[in-house]
């Protein structure tokens, strides 16, 4: 008698978490426009949109953040302190791994992101899965009593070459309650207008000296909400110039078309999960973007 192997009905996914996330880093990006990617902390590194191979390229103040506040049913008990966190983690910040290979710089963490979280809080832990090229991540923090779960991909058609080259990435949030309170909860996603930047040249906070005239405007059009980002400065022809844009689905959502004060930022989100719909579209000043 000869029996067939048993197959599973599903097949076994690998969730990286823990030390396992250290050197995690799945590119994003169309075919042939660049990749960023997505680390196992959450952040956004190896910024490399700007026609310039630079696996340490990196583009600060660009994050996700979650805010929540809860109230009882029927309003029975006082309300729920809010809760705001960067959806990125620290965890594996102040640790030593095993050795990284010569070729690979996956591991370490830019200096932006270190100096972000020592500002504001961020999740305790995230659970990542990457499928290319699809990442899902969940994040975990005891503060938060909501399941928050990010699913981030680019365009990837197989016999589609047109679309699989779009120089897009998008991302996904669900946000799921599973308490007996009523939960309410926002999202915010930060790009910084890089537009200008050779892809190479450092960038502290929002300054560097390839930086001026950036301008950020919003637009509301096919019930999404938009801020196109763009430099007044450069000549047509310049290969730093460019736009870049930050959009979600939604034709209601709150926004800031710029800001250069970090804490500023997170005052206004952290209150009530909104932001103050502020359409500034003057440019920056030399040396600084938004």
């Amino acid at each position: 008698m000869i029996e067939a192997p048993v197959r599973p009905t599903e097949r076994t996914r690998r969730v990286y978490t823990g030390d396992r996330l250290r050197a995690v880093a799945m590119p994003l990006g169309g075919l042939g426009t660049g990749t960023i990617a997505l680390a196992g902390d959450g952040s956004l590194r190896q910024w490399q949109i700007h026609n310039q191979v630079n696996h340490l390229g990196l583009v600060p103040d660009s994050f996700f953040a979650v805010w929540t506040k809860g109230y009882w049913v029927k309003g029975l008990k006082p309300p729920i302190a809010a809760v705001s966190r960067v959806l990125q983690s620290s965890a594996l910040y102040d640790s030593e791994g095993p050795p990284a290979p010569p070729t690979s710089n996956d591991h370490e963490v830019p200096a932006a992101h270190r100096r972000l979280l020592e500002h504001l809080p961020g999740v305790a832990e995230i659970a990542y899965t990457g499928e290319y090229p699809i990442a899902e991540l969940s994040y975990q923090d005891p503060a938060l009593p909501l399941e928050i779960t990010l699913e981030a991909f680019n365009p990837f058609i197989p016999l589609n070459s047109k679309d699989s080259a779009l120089p897009a990435i998008l991302f996904n949030f669900t946000v799921h309650n599973p308490t007996d309170r009523t939960m309410n909860a926002s999202i915010a996603a930060s790009l910084q207008n890089a537009v200008g930047w050779d892809g190479v040249a450092p960038i502290s906070d929002n300054r560097c000296p390839l930086y001026g005239g950036n301008v950020n405007s919003v637009s509301r059009l096919n019930n999404q909400t938009i801020i196109t980002m763009s430099n007044a400065w450069l000549p047509g022809d310049d290969s730093r110039n460019g736009t870049m844009a930050l959009a979600v689905d939604s034709p209601d959502a709150t926004f800031l078309s710029q800001w250069a004060d970090r804490d500023a930022f997170w005052e206004d989100f952290s209150v009530d999960g909104e932001l103050a719909n502020v359409a500034d579209s003057s440019p920056s000043a030399a040396g600084s973007t938004w």
